[in-house]
């Protein structure tokens, strides 16, 4: 197990298309066929502020399901979120770290939140 102060090339998660659950619920916009709200980068910060109360250099595994948690709106992570969040960190890190450089664990957020698949 690694653990990585150097953030990763992770500019591609933020151009993928959504091939999971849609996020946001409020529709599509008519021309595009996008859900109206994003999962963006200042979103999944402002979550990360809201979750730990600071913008940390580093977070843990941890710290990246509570996020997932409150952005998701779930009361916890169920053995089919524990799997995509694990091949969201496969897919952008490459392996489990101990901890990931913020910029780093906000991209496996946007990937996670472009690729789960929720079924309630």
């Amino acid at each position: 197990m690694s653990n990585h102060s150097t953030p990763l090339e992770t500019d591609w998660v933020w151009t993928m298309p959504n091939i999971g659950t849609t996020w946001c619920t409020c529709g599509r916009d008519p021309l595009t066929g996008e859900p109206l709200h994003q999962v963006t980068r200042p979103l999944i910060t402002r979550y990360v502020l809201e979750t730990l109360g600071s913008i940390p250099v580093d977070m843990t595994n941890k710290e990246i399901s509570l996020v997932v948690l409150k952005l998701w709106n779930r009361q916890e992570i169920t053995p089919p979120l524990a799997d995509a969040l694990l091949a969201s960190v496969n897919a952008v890190v490459g392996e489990v770290q101990e901890n990931y450089p913020v910029d780093t664990a906000i991209a496996v957020i946007k990937h996670f939140s472009h690729t789960v698949v929720i079924r309630d």
